[in-house]
């Protein structure tokens, strides 16, 4: 037979172990998603001067890759026909506008030669790709600690940076990212590619809108925020919430619908991008979901043979067991989560062995030592789960022993592990 009882975390050696072999495990692979995430446009290099399209399609592609690489000169053959040689490249620039906002923004011009089949074709911009990589190696260093916060987290901290940091270029000459940053001023159009270069680092999914304010041409911002799997889109004017010097923060223009920011801008583009709700009202529904982690939260309870749902993490018991047609199960119930998680599901079993963890991985049907990698039961998930999980053993069939049962909620893809829940419980085989 067995009982449940009460375990005490700091003698528990699952935790340390867990703990330890997870961060030797992803602290390497930190540092290398963040020099892939930053420098991987350095990697790319366009192979020849001379390119073969073989569809407008495959033109609009090339055009992207060579204005991120701020390339000058290039050839480009046609092994199709275009209609008109000189439209289909007119029609390709226009694309970048959409498909690569920021580098579009920071193009001056185009020429080109052509024939039947051919053409050549140079650019010039108002910024090169060594100050595009100058800009992203000054700005790594004060946006890293913003990389485990929340979407909500990055975004307030990216507007408070910018409206803190920077002051309205009165002169009307500074209209890129780079002077922005490195000037410290810039018009409108600066503010808002400084702030899409800035929320790109980071992962934010971010929009240039074009437009009008206060009688004259304007840019400024939208992001996307999501709640659980609800996602919506937000407008930010970062220019026209920065104070006159020595003024206060503002966020009179800080996530606004549709609706908010049509009483003083027009939209005049916005690919089809759309604010159609509140930001108060729905994040109060939001608030009824269980919030991103903040530092590290560890729960300990007495286990049971059923769970416990709740959006606050500390009342929630999400492991129970119970034996199932002879065999041990364990039962998993979560919660909606306000944003996708990844979530870990381990057992330490010294009396089989105590140098190793059980990881249960492939959505419950896996067991698999950590020894063999580190893998997640549920990747990029909302939960809102109600699982059972067979461990495959009958209870009389266990050593006698102590097992110890974790559960960790991480946000999805973050490998720090600064921010998570943890719940732990024991189940005790003394027979």
């Amino acid at each position: 037979m067995f009982r449940f009882n009460r375990f005490n975390l700091v003698k528990c050696v699952f935790g340390i172990v867990f703990y330890f072999l997870i961060s030797i495990t992803v602290t390497g692979a930190l540092e290398t998603t963040i020099a892939q995430n930053y420098y991987s446009k350095a990697t790319l290099t366009l192979r020849a001067p001379n390119y073969v399209v073989n569809s407008y399609t495959e033109l609009v592609e090339l055009m992207a890759q060579v204005f991120e690489h701020r390339e000058t000169e290039f050839a480009v053959d046609f092994s199709y026909i275009p209609n008109n040689v000189s439209d289909e490249i007119r029609n390709a620039l226009a694309e970048m506008k959409r498909i690569v906002p920021y580098d579009y923004w920071h193009y001056k011009r185009a020429r080109w030669s052509y024939s039947s089949n051919s053409a050549t074709i140079s650019l010039t911009y108002k910024t090169t790709f060594t100050q595009e990589e100058e800009l992203e190696d000054a700005l790594l260093p004060i946006i890293s600690p913003w990389f485990n916060l929340s979407t909500y987290e990055k975004i307030k901290a990216v507007h408070d940076w910018i409206v803190n940091n920077l002051e309205y270029d009165t002169s009307y000459s500074r209209y890129t990212a780079y002077e922005a940053f490195f000037d410290k001023s810039a018009v409108c159009e600066g503010y808002s590619l400084l702030t899409y270069k800035m929320f790109s680092l980071l992962n934010v999914d971010v929009s240039l809108i074009s437009g009008t304010a206060d009688g004259g041409d304007h840019m400024w911002n939208m992001v996307k925020l999501c709640c659980a799997e609800d996602c919506k889109w937000f407008h930010l004017d970062v220019t026209w919430d920065d104070p006159l010097p020595g003024g206060m923060l503002k966020y009179n223009y800080f996530l606004l619908s549709d609706e908010e920011i049509s009483q003083d801008h027009t939209i005049s583009e916005n690919f089809g991008i759309s604010a159609p709700v509140n930001f108060d009202q729905w994040q109060s529904a939001c608030s009824l979901l269980v919030p991103l982690p903040s530092g590290k939260n560890v729960f300990n309870y007495q286990v049971a043979r059923t769970t416990k749902r709740d959006r606050l993490p500390a009342k929630c018991k999400p492991m129970g067991l119970r034996v199932n047609n002879g065999v041990l199960t364990l039962l998993v119930d979560l919660p909606t989560f306000a944003e996708s998680m990844d979530f870990y599901l381990g057992i330490y079993a010294p009396a089989i062995n105590a140098n190793d963890i059980i990881l249960i991985i492939n959505n419950g049907q896996e067991l698999n030592w950590l020894s063999n990698g580190l893998k997640a039961w549920l990747s990029n998930s909302v939960g809102n789960i109600n699982q059972s999980v067979s461990l495959y053993i009958k209870p009389e069939d266990l050593p006698q022993g102590r097992y110890y049962f974790y559960l960790l909620a991480v946000p999805a893809n973050d490998i720090s592990l600064t921010n998570y829940y943890l719940w732990s419980t024991t189940y005790i085989q003394d027979q």
